[in-house]
């Protein structure tokens, strides 16, 4: 135990708290351009369906090859991540990561956008766990929460202003489907050479003798706890994306809002769930984060349930819905991630969110994927069975309260 405690010692850097405060900043602008790189195609979808001519199911496995690159290149990222100064694989995987989205914004058919989300997703899915990881090296345990918190209430940011921002941009009496590419490549590349400057050298993990390439998995398959932290994150993302790339779609064919109404939707969303992450962090900093996140996984299901078996419904009482669905959706996921970071000694965390990361996305893959395939196209272009989508995220979400209780936190 001492010598696991000298050891996470001597891997903690020390900053300031003008620095630390300057670190989160810098590291919510990368995860606030990774996050809306991927939620961006779902208000799009209607436009993506129409420009390719293709329908839902395809355009959810247009979802889904980002989430599986991300996926399969965070396993095999595990093997060698830890082995890196984690500044300069967060910059490597970065450029990587705009080099993807700038080929999505010149993409003219559907096959050659689908190799440019699985291209963007191979660095994606990999810089969103290196985010993570630094956060969970540079800020020391009691302040965590909080950190995990404002980095990432960038989702919902995204979804507040990144959306409504992309749909405003993509209107065709303006750019199209394009533009929001074009766009989120442009701010990255200038978020990217504030990072060169901003973030500090992170290699305490490096200390000691050359690192086992499998050291991560290692420690998973004699470690119960972070196997039950692997397992909680998959069901939390198949919980959650069976839904949500097909909320757009489904509010415009089923609930009667016009393609130019999806703004209120996600400005309201995404500006509750911004506030909401923002105090499940500090919420988990004071009463735990399992605590927090048993509460709002509970309270997640109620709006599933409503939102996925709306029929035609007046704007207001749907932004009411949605709400309340991206509270407890973003209220879970910041307790949750917080859990995860802190299962895993430094020495092999980079590995560990890597692998996380790339369960995480698979499921999340694999949810978009069964989401697609239970719901049709009914008359009119209708949603058909979106119900039982919302009873399936329903259980899942409920199985995770059971599944929390067995991580232990090291960290």
């Amino acid at each position: 135990m001492n010598h696991l405690q000298s050891t996470l010692e001597n891997s903690a850097i020390q900053l300031t708290p003008s620095r630390e405060r300057l670190l989160l900043l810098t590291l919510g602008v990368i995860q606030f351009t990774h996050v809306m790189d991927f939620v961006v195609m779902m208000p799009l979808g209607d436009q993506l369906r129409k420009a390719f001519s293709i329908n839902a199911p395809q355009f959810g496995l247009l979802v889904s090859a980002y989430t599986f690159s991300a996926g399969i290149c965070g396993f095999l990222g595990s093997f060698f991540i830890d082995r890196f100064d984690r500044k300069n694989a967060l910059l490597t995987l970065y450029a990587g990561f705009i080099l993807g989205t700038f080929s999505c914004a010149i993409a003219p058919t559907y096959p050659i956008l689908m190799t440019a989300r699985i291209l963007t997703g191979a660095f994606g899915g990999m810089l969103g766990a290196l985010v993570l990881v630094i956060i969970g090296d540079a800020i020391p345990f009691e302040r965590r929460g909080r950190a995990m918190g404002a980095v990432m209430s960038a989702f919902s940011f995204a979804s507040s202003i990144g959306v409504p921002l992309a749909l405003y941009i993509s209107d065709p009496r303006r750019l199209n489907w394009h533009g929001p590419f074009f766009v989120l490549a442009g701010l990255s590349l200038v978020f990217l050479l504030i990072a060169i400057r901003v973030i500090p050298r992170i290699n305490g993990h490096l200390n000691g003798e050359r690192k086992d390439p499998m050291a991560a998995i290692k420690t998973i398959i004699r470690n119960p706890s972070q196997q039950w932290a692997l397992l909680l994150m998959a069901v939390l993302m198949l919980s959650a994306f069976a839904i949500i790339p097909y909320l757009a779609i489904f509010v415009v064919s089923n609930v009667g809002f016009q393609q130019s109404e999806l703004f209120y939707v996600y400005l309201t969303g995404g500006t509750v769930g911004f506030f909401a992450s923002l105090l499940a962090g500090r919420l988990a900093d004071r009463f735990g984060s399992t605590r927090v996140f048993t509460v709002s996984c509970v309270l997640a299901i109620i709006p599933m349930l409503i939102i996925t078996n709306l029929g035609e419904t007046p704007i207001p009482a749907t932004l009411l819905v949605f709400a309340f669905f991206f509270i407890f959706n973003n209220a879970r996921m910041v307790p949750a991630t917080t859990l995860v970071t802190s299962s895993v000694a430094p020495q092999t965390r980079a590995g560990f969110m890597s692998i996380n990361a790339a369960l995480r996305d698979v499921t999340a893959g694999c949810a978009s994927f069964i989401g697609g395939m239970i719901i049709a196209e009914g008359e009119g272009g209708k949603i058909l069975h979106f119900g039982w989508v919302g009873a399936f995220a329903a259980v899942t979400a409920l199985s995770c309260v059971w599944i929390v209780r067995n991580i232990r936190q090291i960290s």
